[in-house]
Protein backbone atom coordinates (compact mmCIF):
# COMPACT_ATOMS: atom_id res chain seq x y z
CA UNK A 1 0.00 0.00 0.00
CA UNK A 2 1.30 3.45 -0.91
CA UNK A 3 2.18 6.01 1.72
CA UNK A 4 0.36 9.13 0.59
CA UNK A 5 1.46 12.53 1.83
CA UNK A 6 -1.03 14.49 3.89
CA UNK A 7 -0.83 18.28 4.30
CA UNK A 8 1.41 19.10 7.25
CA UNK A 9 0.75 22.84 7.46
CA UNK A 10 -2.15 25.23 7.68
CA UNK A 11 -3.34 26.97 4.52
CA UNK A 12 -1.99 30.25 5.84
CA UNK A 13 1.52 28.76 6.11
CA UNK A 14 1.22 27.31 2.59
CA UNK A 15 0.07 30.71 1.30
CA UNK A 16 2.97 32.51 3.03
CA UNK A 17 5.52 29.99 1.73
CA UNK A 18 4.13 30.44 -1.80
CA UNK A 19 4.47 34.22 -1.56
CA UNK A 20 8.09 33.99 -0.45
CA UNK A 21 8.92 31.45 -3.17
CA UNK A 22 7.26 33.71 -5.76
CA UNK A 23 9.47 36.59 -4.63
CA UNK A 24 12.67 34.48 -4.62
CA UNK A 25 12.85 34.83 -0.84
CA UNK A 26 11.98 31.22 -0.04
CA UNK A 27 13.65 29.43 2.84
CA UNK A 28 14.44 25.71 3.05
CA UNK A 29 11.34 25.38 5.26
CA UNK A 30 9.24 27.08 2.56
CA UNK A 31 10.56 24.54 0.04
CA UNK A 32 9.51 21.68 2.34
CA UNK A 33 6.04 23.20 2.83
CA UNK A 34 5.73 23.64 -0.94
CA UNK A 35 6.78 20.05 -1.70
CA UNK A 36 4.44 18.65 0.95
CA UNK A 37 1.51 20.69 -0.44
CA UNK A 38 2.23 19.50 -3.98
CA UNK A 39 2.69 15.87 -2.87
CA UNK A 40 -0.56 15.97 -0.88
CA UNK A 41 -2.45 16.32 -4.16
CA UNK A 42 -1.23 12.90 -5.35
CA UNK A 43 -3.75 10.91 -3.27
CA UNK A 44 -6.76 12.85 -4.53
CA UNK A 45 -5.38 12.80 -8.07
CA UNK A 46 -4.88 9.04 -8.01
CA UNK A 47 -8.34 8.42 -6.55
CA UNK A 48 -9.96 10.71 -9.08
CA UNK A 49 -8.15 9.28 -12.12
CA UNK A 50 -8.92 5.71 -10.97
CA UNK A 51 -12.60 6.59 -10.81
CA UNK A 52 -12.50 8.31 -14.21
CA UNK A 53 -10.56 5.43 -15.77
CA UNK A 54 -13.14 2.94 -14.45
CA UNK A 55 -16.03 5.00 -15.81
CA UNK A 56 -14.29 5.59 -19.16
CA UNK A 57 -14.09 1.86 -19.93
CA UNK A 58 -17.44 2.25 -21.71
CA UNK A 59 -15.68 4.48 -24.23
CA UNK A 60 -12.53 4.25 -26.28
CA UNK A 61 -10.92 6.98 -24.18
CA UNK A 62 -7.40 7.67 -23.01
CA UNK A 63 -6.93 8.83 -19.42
CA UNK A 64 -3.87 10.78 -18.32
CA UNK A 65 -2.87 12.44 -15.07
CA UNK A 66 -0.16 14.79 -13.91
CA UNK A 67 1.15 16.72 -10.96
CA UNK A 68 2.32 20.15 -12.01
CA UNK A 69 6.10 20.44 -11.68
CA UNK A 70 7.70 22.77 -9.15
CA UNK A 71 9.16 25.25 -11.70
CA UNK A 72 5.80 25.48 -13.47
CA UNK A 73 3.98 26.26 -10.22
CA UNK A 74 6.52 28.94 -9.28
CA UNK A 75 6.29 30.40 -12.80
CA UNK A 76 2.51 30.62 -12.52
CA UNK A 77 2.78 32.31 -9.12
CA UNK A 78 5.16 34.87 -10.65
CA UNK A 79 3.07 35.42 -13.81
CA UNK A 80 -0.17 35.89 -11.90
CA UNK A 81 0.52 38.15 -8.89
CA UNK A 82 -2.90 37.54 -7.30
CA UNK A 83 -2.51 33.74 -7.51
CA UNK A 84 -1.93 32.01 -4.18
CA UNK A 85 -0.36 28.59 -3.73
CA UNK A 86 -3.04 27.42 -1.31
CA UNK A 87 -5.85 28.15 -3.80
CA UNK A 88 -4.17 27.18 -7.09
CA UNK A 89 -6.68 24.91 -8.83
CA UNK A 90 -4.47 23.03 -11.25
CA UNK A 91 -1.64 21.58 -9.19
CA UNK A 92 -3.00 18.16 -10.11
CA UNK A 93 -5.03 17.28 -13.18
CA UNK A 94 -6.65 14.54 -15.20
CA UNK A 95 -7.33 14.55 -18.89
CA UNK A 96 -9.65 12.26 -20.83
CA UNK A 97 -9.23 12.07 -24.57
CA UNK A 98 -12.23 10.78 -26.50
CA UNK A 99 -12.64 9.78 -30.14
CA UNK A 100 -15.77 11.86 -30.69
CA UNK A 101 -17.38 14.98 -29.31
CA UNK A 102 -20.53 12.94 -28.76
CA UNK A 103 -18.59 10.61 -26.45
CA UNK A 104 -17.42 13.61 -24.41
CA UNK A 105 -20.95 14.83 -23.79
CA UNK A 106 -22.27 11.33 -23.07
CA UNK A 107 -19.48 10.74 -20.56
CA UNK A 108 -20.06 14.11 -18.91
CA UNK A 109 -23.77 13.40 -18.62
CA UNK A 110 -23.12 10.00 -17.02
CA UNK A 111 -20.61 11.51 -14.63
CA UNK A 112 -22.93 14.34 -13.59
CA UNK A 113 -25.87 12.00 -13.05
CA UNK A 114 -23.96 9.47 -10.95
CA UNK A 115 -25.14 8.57 -7.47
CA UNK A 116 -21.84 9.70 -5.96
CA UNK A 117 -22.29 12.08 -3.07
CA UNK A 118 -20.67 15.25 -4.32
CA UNK A 119 -21.57 18.86 -4.76
CA UNK A 120 -20.53 21.16 -7.55
CA UNK A 121 -19.10 24.56 -6.90
CA UNK A 122 -20.84 25.75 -10.03
CA UNK A 123 -24.17 24.45 -11.28
CA UNK A 124 -23.56 25.95 -14.74
CA UNK A 125 -22.52 22.79 -16.62
CA UNK A 126 -21.41 24.85 -19.61
CA UNK A 127 -19.03 27.09 -17.68
CA UNK A 128 -16.05 24.85 -18.49
CA UNK A 129 -17.30 23.58 -21.85
CA UNK A 130 -14.29 24.48 -23.95
CA UNK A 131 -15.80 22.96 -27.08
CA UNK A 132 -18.80 25.29 -27.00
CA UNK A 133 -16.49 28.16 -26.04
CA UNK A 134 -14.31 27.43 -29.08
CA UNK A 135 -17.41 27.42 -31.30
CA UNK A 136 -18.74 30.67 -29.79
CA UNK A 137 -15.41 32.45 -30.05
CA UNK A 138 -14.50 30.82 -33.37
CA UNK A 139 -11.22 29.56 -31.97
CA UNK A 140 -9.06 27.54 -34.35
CA UNK A 141 -8.42 23.84 -33.78
CA UNK A 142 -11.57 22.72 -31.97
CA UNK A 143 -10.55 20.25 -29.34
CA UNK A 144 -11.94 16.73 -29.07
CA UNK A 145 -11.19 16.16 -25.45
CA UNK A 146 -12.69 17.06 -22.15
CA UNK A 147 -10.18 18.24 -19.65
CA UNK A 148 -11.21 17.70 -16.07
CA UNK A 149 -8.90 19.69 -13.89
CA UNK A 150 -8.59 17.86 -10.68
CA UNK A 151 -9.60 19.46 -7.49
CA UNK A 152 -8.35 22.38 -5.58
CA UNK A 153 -8.84 20.54 -2.33
CA UNK A 154 -6.69 17.82 -0.91
CA UNK A 155 -7.16 15.85 2.27
CA UNK A 156 -8.07 18.50 4.79
CA UNK A 157 -5.07 20.47 6.01
CA UNK A 158 -4.56 21.26 9.63
CA UNK A 159 -6.60 24.29 10.64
Amino acid sequence: MANWAAPQCTRSRVKAAGKRLRDDRGTPEDALIFENWRAAHAYVLNTFQTNLRRRATLFDATVAQRLKRRPTIIDKLQREPTMQLDTMHDIAGCRLIFRTVSDIYTFRSLLNSSKAQHSRRNEDLDKYDYIKKAERERLPGRTRYLQLLCVQSVRRPLE
